[in-house]
């Protein structure tokens, strides 16, 4: 399943439209909790940032279970204070990204609902 974050209802209704299973708007509800509840306290197995400011990012993180993955994509900046003992025992992976464009996103999101 995918589900999108925003502070922004409008722009979770393009996200729902562009083929979001759930939105949660961030700003009304937890949404540490939300996703947690809907994952069944998995978590998620990937995220893709594209905020990259310090809130959402130590949202990321609270959200990735053992060997996830999150894609840090916005331009937003910020700082982010890891426990060094979390990566070697979470095994989780932080990746940057700065190419693409919104064709691109299009098709990974597509890629994603049928995951490939």
């Amino acid at each position: 399943r995918i589900i999108s974050l925003d502070v922004n209802d409008e722009k979770l209704k393009v996200a729902k439209q562009s083929g979001a299973d759930i939105t949660i708007n961030s700003a009304k509800e937890d949404p540490i909790k939300a996703i947690m509840e809907l994952t069944g306290n998995l978590g998620a197995d990937a995220v893709i940032d594209f905020v990259n400011a310090t809130k959402s990012v130590e949202t990321d993180m609270q959200i990735l279970p053992r060997r996830a993955r999150v894609v840090l994509v916005g331009l937003f900046g910020g700082s982010l204070q890891l426990n060094l003992v979390t990566m070697p025992t979470r095994a989780y992976k932080i990746m940057g990204s700065y190419t693409g464009s919104m064709t691109d996103m299009i098709v990974l999101i597509s890629l994603a609902r049928r995951d490939i």
